[in-house]
Parts: structure tokens; sequence; C-alpha cells
């Protein structure tokens, strides 16, 4: 990435967003001369090469949005400028999820969790008609990143070839401070 890159995300960046839990809003952005870029830039790479973001951008905002049929539910407001450079490293990402789709896996990228569903019910349907038993297990993942054990996704995503300092990055934001 450049600074041009890098500033090229900024202006695509939703002028009416809120601002990020760095204080930083995209309007800020937009305002911006080329010379501060060339500074976020240098800022990128630093933390491409230590592998570790300023804490600024370590922290999260935790904030209560409706839900249509009533209660809340909380959103993390995430800094800004962490926001730009995990856009950054978007092609690097997708290129390891292609890489790494397998036939078994159904997240991935233009599939529904409904048309899972229905692929499930019609495998099930099959089974039945050939006289086979069949057992499913359905799991609400509701609180699932709650309980997720760091240590092993570092390990298991390292092995499995994910970008090394995107998936650090990404643990030390999702594991910082929130407010």
């Amino acid at each position: 990435y450049t600074p041009a890159s890098i500033k090229r995300i900024a202006m695509r960046t939703n002028i009416n967003k809120g601002f990020g839990a760095d204080g930083i809003t995209a309007g800020f952005l937009h305002y911006l001369p080329d010379e501060a870029y060339d500074q976020i830039y240098e800022l990128f790479v630093a933390m491409d090469q230590e592998v570790v973001p300023p804490t600024q951008m370590m922290y999260t905002i935790i904030a209560l949005i409706g839900k249509p049929d009533g209660g809340e539910r909380p959103i993390g407001l995430l800094s800004l400028l962490y926001r730009i450079y995990m856009k950054l490293h978007r092609v690097e990402v997708t290129q390891w999820e292609q890489d790494s789709e397998a036939p078994w896996d159904q997240a991935i990228k233009g599939n529904s969790a409904l048309l899972t569903a229905l692929r499930t019910l019609l495998r099930d349907e099959f089974y039945t008609l050939n006289g086979e038993e069949v057992v499913n297990v359905f799991l609400d993942i509701r609180k699932f990143y709650d309980h997720i054990d760091w240590r092993r996704l570092l390990l298991r995503g390292t092995q499995n070839g994910f970008p090394t300092h995107i998936l650090v990055m990404s643990c030390l934001v999702h594991l910082a401070p929130r407010a």
C-alpha cells in the first residue's frame, strides 16, 4: 500500500459515520493534507514491522443500539485508523480465504445461513429416504466470542497460513480495554 491508497480508502469512508474510538471522524480525514497521509503510511509500516498498534488504536468503545424487536445489543466502535489499516490488508485476507476454502466449510463468500440450512435439510431427507438415521446438533453461538481460546486461535491461524501480522493485530485490538 501507499499514502495514496490510504487516502483513497479514507475518502471512501462514509462522512456521516460517527467517530472511532480514537476520536477521529471520516470528515476529519477528508481535510487532511497529503503530507498527513505520508505520516499515516509511516505509522502503518511501523505497525507491520513491529506487529503492535499504538495504544490509542487498540481501544474499543462499546455502544448499545436498539433492536427492531426491542432490547439492545452492544456494538464495538473501533479506531477509524485501525479500520483503514485493516481495509488495506483486505486483499491478503481475501486471498487466504480463497486458498483455504474446503468443501466442509459453509462460512464462505456467497453462502448464506439459509442456503446452508436448506442443504443440510436436503441431505437429511436423502439419508432418511435411504433408511438411515439422522442426528443434528444446533448450537447457539450468541456468546461464542466470549469463549475463544486465544492461544489456540493464534497457533491454528499461523499453522493454516493466515497472515500473522493481521492475526496478531486483530487479537491485540479485540483483547484491549473496552469502554
